[in-house]
C-alpha cells in the first residue's frame, strides 16, 4: 500500500517478491499502476504491465493507494 496527501506528487509504486525466487538473471518487467483520481479516497493499485516470463507463475496481491486530506 502507498499513500499521499491531497495535492502532493504520487510516490513510486513498488513491489517485492514474497514467495519463490527468480532464477539467474531473470527479472520482472513493467510497472504497477493505480486507478485514476486525485480526490481524497482509496484507489486500487493494479498489476499494470508488471509481468514475468512464461517460465513463472506470477500472482499479484492487491493493494490500495490512499489520498489523505491536506492540512
Amino acid at each position: 500500500s502507498k499513500s499521499k496527501v491531497y495535492g502532493s506528487t504520487d510516490p513510486a509504486l513498488t513491489y517485492q517478491i514474497t514467495a519463490g525466487k527468480l532464477i539467474g538473471t531473470d527479472q520482472l518487467t513493467g510497472s504497477l499502476a493505480r486507478d485514476a483520481g486525485e480526490n481524497v479516497g482509496n484507489y486500487p493499485i493494479t498489476q499494470g504491465t508488471l509481468a514475468a516470463s512464461p517460465n513463472y507463475n506470477l500472482t499479484y496481491q492487491k493493494a490500495d493507494f490512499a489520498i489523505t486530506k491536506a492540512s
